[in-house]
């Protein structure tokens, strides 16, 4: 299989995965919603990003370092060292993150006398066995076979639906006081089972053990600090506006503004799951010359604008559906009472949703640059950014302050990041296809937005009816303007570059 294959097999089976869990967490969504009111989902989803924000310190960027040490030299040995000791240090970070995470949560005055500091404690098991799979799936990311990591985290998820299905249900499906604990149980259930399956599907790759080649970790560390404190700062100024309307605003905020997270937190993962893929191939193309660099920079933007674009039009168009359709009418706006939902923030989101795909190219562009440094002056910069805006926005405009922050967070990163790389490395972008892309995206979302009123009539399934209806019109368009081709994204070997991408008008 060439490269480019390789390449585009490895991110659609990891997003068809996600996709799959999407629709599984939809499903979660859902019971959670109707099962708990606003403010108890507020407090649900808050253990959550509160975990996350010390979860990034655990993370450390080691994954993405990892799968660029292990593809510099193509020698078991050196594979096996790079994995084992990435291993161990991983292990020793989730142990410290986790720690002061589950301290720090019974000091914090807000969350006395409410379920989280317990959900902690209990969400944390899930954060460590979640996080020891990433690691031991690095392997796998390197070699390009993320197929078992992709059943396993379905057959995790499915697992924890099971046991969430189970306790509203059947243990306390009139007590969501007393179900809440077992909620929070339910994702370390089936993050247990995902850790097993990734496990055992690695050893065919390599030994799945601990190194302790003390030097080794001061390398790997030293060269893992500016793109993971980078990393760090990237998900502070992402998930710290969730900590913050909780703290400022209550639950019922914090909750408003999680539904809506909750799906990007499912679009987000194109980018990311597409860069990691094409990361080693980018390590190696950007040696080779200019050329190959300005292609591989017009395939990434290509691939991303071809995502991105319809998912912003048809999700601003069918907000109010889609969030009635993930969580319950609560969560939806009342323009007889005033009261504005999710819908909206979800509208909001969708735009920060935008610049954060191309954020993510530029920000791996700068990793494959060895420029790690340069990403975490940027990150640092938008956080304090973030904080400073948040404190203004929030306490006036509660979620909808919120999401505003993220916007104009999100479009500062991609900026900041576009000039650092031109300065570094100047490359050639060429816009024909994006304009074609855009016009496709036009289309479908005038098809969705006079279809809107008549697919309504059959509920639900008629919603999904026509997201499916107008994608497969959007994907013709892109056939007939010719921006889906063979040649648009095909990464055959060459005998005078090792890899070539042609991308149509680079």
């Amino acid at each position: 299989m060439s490269k480019s294959k390789e390449i585009i097999s490895n991110t659609f089976i990891q997003v068809f995965g996600r996709a799959t869990l999407a629709l599984m967490s939809v499903v979660t969504l859902k019971l959670l919603t109707h099962y708990l009111n606003v403010e108890g989902y507020g407090n649900y989803g808050s253990i959550y990003e509160y975990l996350a924000l010390f979860s990034i310190f655990a993370d450390y960027g080691l994954f993405t370092i990892g799968v660029r040490e292990m593809s510099e030299k193509d020698d078991k040995e050196h594979i096996q060292k790079v994995y084992s000791n990435l291993l161990t240090l991983r292990l020793i970070l989730v142990l410290i993150s986790m720690g002061f995470a589950i301290l720090i949560a019974y000091l914090i005055p807000q969350y006395r006398n409410t379920p989280i500091p317990m959900g902690v404690v209990l969400a944390s098991i899930f954060v460590m066995l979640t996080l020891m799979q990433g690691g031991v799936s690095t392997i796998l990311q390197y070699n390009l076979k993320m197929f078992w990591v992709t059943i396993a985290n379905i057959l995790g998820k499915i697992l924890t639906l099971g046991v969430i299905a189970t306790t509203i249900y059947f243990i306390y499906p009139q007590n969501p006081e007393k179900g809440f604990n077992i909620l929070i149980i339910a994702g370390a259930i089936g993050a247990f089972l995902t850790f097993l399956i990734t496990f055992f599907s690695a050893l065919k790759y390599a030994k799945v053990r601990l190194g302790f080649d003390f030097q080794y970790w001061k390398h790997l560390m030293k060269r893992a600090a500016p793109y993971g404190i980078a990393i760090a700062l990237s998900t502070i100024y992402f998930k710290f506006n969730i900590t913050m309307l909780r703290v400022m605003k209550g639950e019922t905020d914090a909750g408003l503004y999680l539904v809506p997270m909750r799906i990007l937190e499912v679009l987000n993962v194109v980018p990311l799951y597409f860069m990691n893929s094409i990361l080693p191939t980018m390590t190696k193309m950007i040696k080779k010359g200019q050329n190959e660099f300005d292609r591989v920079m017009q395939y990434c933007f290509d691939f991303l604008s071809m995502f991105g674009i319809p998912m912003l039009i048809g999700g601003y168009l069918l907000a109010y559906p889609l969030i009635s359709i993930v969580s319950s009418p609560k969560f939806l706006t009342n323009l007889k009472t005033g009261f504005l939902g999710s819908d909206i923030a979800f509208q909001y989101l969708l735009i920060a949703m935008i610049f954060a795909y191309f954020t993510g190219w530029l920000t791996f562009t700068l990793v494959a640059l060895e420029k790690q440094i340069k990403l975490l002056w940027i990150n640092l910069a938008s956080v304090i950014f973030n904080i400073v805006l948040n404190l203004i926005v929030i306490p006036a405009y509660g979620f909808r302050g919120a999401t505003l922050a993220s916007i104009l967070t999100e479009a500062l990163v991609m900026i900041l990041a576009f000039v650092m790389i031109l300065k570094i490395k100047p490359f050639k972008i060429s816009f024909r296809n994006f304009w074609k892309i855009v016009f496709a995206g036009i289309l479908m979302g005038a098809i969705v937005y006079f279809g809107e009123n008549i697919f309504a009539k059959f509920g639900n399934i008629g919603i999904m009816a026509l997201i499916v209806f107008a994608g497969g019109v959007y994907g013709v368009m892109l056939y007939l303007l010719k921006v889906l081709r063979k040649e648009t994204f095909r990464l055959p070997a060459s005998e005078n570059t090792g890899i070539e991408i042609r991308t149509e008008n680079v």
